[in-house]
């Protein structure tokens, strides 16, 4: 889509939120559409499905904000946020999913991302949140999901997953860590607890999906948190 020539909001006088909205279901995409076009302090300047088509319309048409859902076709908000953030004048994201846990808030904000939103969350509120960022300002209105603090995994706890994600049996991954089953059992019970997950498959594939482990050289997982002290006490 072209650049829009009104960006001022007759009513308040203030610049409207240049928008980009990044959604590969075309159904959600087009509400998502309806609603920035109907909003005086809203300007739609461009739609997406993936994350390659989303960075040419950024680099199309400059915009302030870009609204995605966190996961995509061909990967993720949080790659996303990295690809823009590469850019001369990066704009603000904003990730709105249905996944929305304390944890993908977490790896959203560490990709460089604004804040992390319910799907669910009122349309207005999906509208403040994009002025916000616009603005350059925070916003923990209804729908924002607040980040889990930084180490909320202990660093223990992302290596047990690691293993998980690797393939790996409890027993082996006890003898691999030099502990007993019983307390890797204890381990995962807690990263579970922590993500939110209802099985060990479960918190393995959040724990990739959401970068808190990753590939390394040897065809492995491997925790993506440093091994500092407060990530082994959590």
């Amino acid at each position: 889509m072209s650049n829009v020539i009104d960006l001022r909001d007759g009513v308040s006088g203030q610049a409207r939120a240049r928008v980009v909205v990044v959604e590969d279901e075309p159904l959600a995409r087009a509400a998502l559409a309806d609603l920035f076009n109907q909003h005086p302090e809203v300007t739609l300047v461009g739609q997406a499905g993936s994350v390659a088509e989303a960075v040419m319309v950024v680099e199309e048409t400059r915009p302030d904000v870009v609204l995605s859902d966190l996961f995509l076709p061909d990967g993720d908000a949080c790659g996303l946020t990295l690809r823009l953030r590469q850019m001369d004048t990066p704009p603000e994201v904003v990730v709105a999913t249905l996944f929305a846990t304390p944890s993908a808030a977490a790896a959203c904000v560490s990709a460089g991302a604004r804040l992390c939103l319910q799907k669910e969350a009122p349309p207005e509120s999906m509208v403040a949140a994009c002025v916000s960022a616009a603005r350059g300002e925070d916003w923990a209105g209804p729908g924002a999901v607040r980040p889990m603090a930084r180490h909320h995994l202990t660093y223990l706890e992302s290596q047990v997953l690691a293993e998980v994600a690797s393939g790996s049996t409890n027993d082996e991954i006890a003898e691999r860590l030099d502990y007993s089953p019983n307390y890797i059992k204890d381990v995962l019970a807690s990263a579970r607890e922590r993500l939110g997950a209802k099985d060990r498959a479960h918190a393995a594939a959040m724990a990739v999906a959401l970068r808190l482990v990753r590939p390394s050289s040897d065809g492995r997982f491997a925790p993506s948190i440093p091994m500092t002290e407060d990530a082994l006490e959590g």
